[in-house]
């Protein structure tokens, strides 16, 4: 049997429904569900209310690190040690600030798909 549809709900270990994260949640515009909680809907909050429903911080696609993270659906820490070992997606700095362009992860996250789990082994070495 196949894992849950699209859309399907998902039953987390505590019994409690899990939220549905079929669409990356900067172009989530509905709602949080209501049982969405910890960092998943902080981050979602913090997307939210920073840039309007997640045209970037600026309303130029830009990200900072934490919204381009919850783009991805990676960690703000794990984004930053990809970008210290050159193995992440382009960034601009501006002053001391790190942004990503929105194309450019859609780029990164391109170059990382693979069909295999022999693919990916191989993506995950390079």
């Amino acid at each position: 049997m196949s894992g849950p549809s699209r859309g399907s709900a998902r039953i987390g270990p505590d019994g409690g429904r899990l939220p549905d994260f079929s669409l990356p949640c900067a172009l989530n515009t509905a709602s949080a569900p209501p049982t969405l909680a910890g960092p998943a809907a902080r981050q979602l909050r913090h997307i939210r209310q920073s840039n309007g429903g997640g045209m970037g911080n600026d309303g130029n696609g830009f990200f900072d690190t934490k919204c381009a993270a919850a783009y991805l659906g990676l960690s703000p820490r794990t984004l930053d040690g990809y970008r210290v070992n050159g193995d992440g997606p382009a960034f601009h700095r501006f002053g001391n600030r790190v942004r990503y362009h929105r194309p450019d992860l859609d780029a990164w996250a391109a170059r990382r798909r693979a069909t295999t789990t022999a693919e990916a082994d191989r993506l995950g070495a390079a």
